[in-house]
């Protein structure tokens, strides 16, 4: 099978492809298939979550969707001109550079008037505009992800790759900084691919993909193109998204 990466070859209304994709590793007992084969495509300008129980593949996913990881078979294919840019689970911040430093080294390839106006669009946002100054160590925790995930459109990436990126605050924090990168795509679409493994962030996509694995595979997935938006705090109250946190549970408690 013919292994492959390009950042230019997808369906022109597609931003990613994974074609016949498998990843293996090896193990102890042998080679172990931690992911595939699957095919996925990834519309231009789309949010999929992903949901699956820890272990199934989620992260491999995403580390082949980035470019971080080759595949043992297939092609991952994509119509963009740079890597996608990846939010990690981890505090990635940079100590030592204000908020607004921080946006600005993410988008220097820019002209300097498009950067500017980019800069200051991303700080009222993500309402981090009157802290432009501020360094890290005097944000709180949701701020300081919040600087991340702006730092992350400054690239001008035209996918964007969000591994777990909430886990790590509470559960205002959680609803409150998913709004505002919620708010932050309305304004400036990207391709979003999250995993997460909280089943109310996932219904902020336009489709949620659940896994199951190893190897991973894709069981069912759900579309939520048609739902309104903003979605990251009213729609988790309503009648279809209650029916939909059910369904998923039911599911992802089957394949435990």
């Amino acid at each position: 099978m013919k292994t492959q990466t390009s950042l230019q070859n997808a369906s022109p209304e597609m931003a990613v492809e994974i074609v016949s994709v498998a990843y293996d590793v090896e193990a102890t007992q042998g080679r172990l298939r931690i992911l595939g084969p699957m095919s996925l495509s990834f519309k231009t300008n789309s949010w999929t979550t992903i949901l699956g129980p820890s272990g199934c593949g989620k992260s491999t996913l995403l580390s082949l969707l980035a470019g971080f990881t080759t595949p043992t078979e297939g092609l991952v294919q994509a119509n963009i001109p740079c890597r996608p840019a990846v939010c990690f689970q981890r505090d990635t911040v940079f100590d030592w550079m204000s908020v607004e430093k921080q946006l600005l080294e993410a988008s220097h390839n820019l002209p300097h008037v498009e950067q500017q106006k980019m800069v200051e669009e991303l700080l009222e946002a993500v309402g981090l505009k009157d802290y432009r100054h501020y360094m890290p160590k005097q944000l709180s925790g949701g701020m300081r992800k919040r600087v991340e995930l702006a730092r992350a459109w400054a690239t001008k990436s035209e996918v964007v790759i969000l591994d777990e990126p909430f886990s790590q605050l509470d559960t205002y924090l959680r609803i409150e900084v998913l709004a505002s990168i919620e708010e932050l795509w309305m304004r400036e679409p990207r391709t979003v691919v999250m995993v997460t493994h909280d089943i109310e962030e996932s219904l902020v996509g336009d489709r949620i993909l659940i896994l199951d694995g190893p190897p991973a595979k894709v069981v069912e997935e759900i579309d939520l193109s048609k739902e309104v938006r903003p979605r990251a705090r009213e729609f988790r109250f309503s009648a279809k998204a209650v029916d939909i946190r059910h369904h998923i549970f039911d599911l992802l408690r089957r394949k435990q």
